[in-house]
């Protein structure tokens, strides 16, 4: 089939960036949709001998029913587990070969194959993820394998006190039963029923092309990665599943659960989250929120830890999965006979520590630098790329411009935007806690 007969639309965005040379080192971000829906993207950095390629179904947990939960991520690990055309020691062996590093990863909202591997081995990385991702076979026995692999996993997450925190403090924010407090890898009890046929229905329902997000970054060009799709990536019939963009996600409720507490016997230490939902709200105002969050992580570590030493890890952040989470965080690490201690002094320093206009422009100037630099390897390219797929924005204009729209928004950015924005999202109201501790 002729290569024109599979294209709907190819669409670039972005400009070319050159050398003092006038050589190109970045092309425009590329992308071709074809007539059964499927995405394929790239982006030409002539700079690196090194391609990051991703195969990524725009599904993940948020799909999973309730008993079922964690089959999205179960799914991710069965298609390494053999295809039509290879056995499961063939493409493990066929990763080593091609591949400089590879992975798999299920979040909410998509799950994605990846491998990083040098130019001259791209059509084959390319090739051998579209193998597992288009043509899993999903053998009985390696189902069965695989539910202690995963079960082993979930109890090793369960004595994670870092990982349980952390998890909780979703929980306290959004509430267990939501997709958020509910998480992705599930239950021994949900995954107990996972078996061949669930999993060939899943992929059937989405895995489709019109589901389906490929994106290639490195110096290949657009069109010998389409090709080579093509090749790999048969036409499709349409699927009745379509990403959804319109998850709950209000900001303005109160905490689900104010408190949530995990105590055990025998914990030598105690960890603390002090949390807040906020507006995920325009670029400008994540930023404002970003720098906010880098000015409390200074006061907070510079007086846990340099000062008073009751802790050994302190500070502040934003965290984004967005459009399903949009939070503000707290936390601190300490001996559990400190915990007390520490929770106040946290709590007080979030609400109430000044902080200061110099800091402020001290990250403000530190944000420009590391923006005109964010998007430097094929594996940050690929993950903005996606990221913006996921997010609902199809202006990939948007990344290939990332550096010149970034600095024109930190230049508008005051400190007085900071504490407008403390004294209205970073409220004792709208604060919850996450605690996990020793229990006497």
């Amino acid at each position: 089939m002729l290569f024109v007969e599979f294209v709907l639309e190819c669409r670039q965005v972005g400009t070319f960036t050159k050398n003092t040379e006038g050589v190109v080192l970045m092309a425009k971000t590329l992308m071709t949709v074809r007539r059964d829906g499927l995405r394929i993207i790239t982006k030409r950095l002539s700079y690196t001998q090194q391609v990051m390629c991703s195969v990524t179904s725009l599904m993940g947990s948020a799909s999973d029913p309730a008993e079922l939960l964690g089959i999205a991520h179960y799914f991710e690990h069965m298609v390494f587990q053999g295809t039509k055309t290879r056995t499961r020691e063939e493409i493990e062996r066929d990763i080593r070969r091609y591949c400089i590093s590879h992975n798999a990863d299920t979040s909410f909202l998509r799950t994605r194959y990846y491998g990083e591997c040098a130019k001259i081995n791209f059509e084959k990385t390319l090739e051998v993820l579209l193998d597992i991702y288009c043509n899993p076979i999903f053998p009985e026995d390696r189902v069965e394998n695989e539910r202690g692999v995963i079960g082993t996993e979930i109890s090793m997450r369960k004595n994670e006190e870092d990982i349980l925190a952390f998890e909780n403090f979703l929980v306290s924010l959004y509430g267990a039963k939501s997709l958020p407090g509910r998480g992705i890898i599930g239950t021994k009890e949900t995954i107990s029923t996972v078996n061949r046929n669930l999993l060939l229905d899943m992929h059937k329902t989405y895995y489709s092309p019109e589901n389906s997000v490929i994106v290639v970054v490195g110096d290949v060009s657009h069109r010998d990665v389409v090709k080579n799709v093509n090749q790999f990536f048969p036409i499709g019939k349409p699927s009745a599943y379509r990403q959804r963009f319109d998850w709950p996600n209000d900001p303005d409720s109160p905490p689900a659960e104010p408190l949530v507490v995990d105590e055990k016997q025998g914990r030598e230490y105690s960890r603390v989250y002090f949390a807040c939902k906020i507006p995920s709200g325009s670029l400008r105002d994540r930023l404002v929120m970003n720098l906010l969050a880098k000015c409390l992580d200074r006061v907070i570590y510079d007086e846990l830890r340099q000062k008073r030493g009751l802790v050994y890890t302190a500070g502040a952040s934003d965290y984004y999965k967005r459009p399903l989470i949009s939070t503000f965080y707290s936390c601190a690490q300490t001996e559990v006979h400190n915990f007390a201690q520490v929770r106040d002094i946290l709590v007080d320093y979030v609400l109430n520590e000044k902080i200061c206009e110099s800091d402020f422009e001290i990250f403000r100037e530190s944000k420009f630098v590391t923006s005109s630099i964010a998007l430097e390897t094929s594996r940050e390219w690929n993950d903005a790329i996606l990221s913006q797929i996921i997010s609902g924005n199809s202006d990939l204009g948007f990344i290939d411009n990332y550096f010149e729209k970034i600095s024109k928004v930190i230049e508008g950015i005051t400190f007085d935007d900071l504490l407008k924005m403390r004294l209205e999202l970073i409220r004792e109201d709208r604060m919850s806690f996450s605690i996990v501790t020793n229990k006497d």
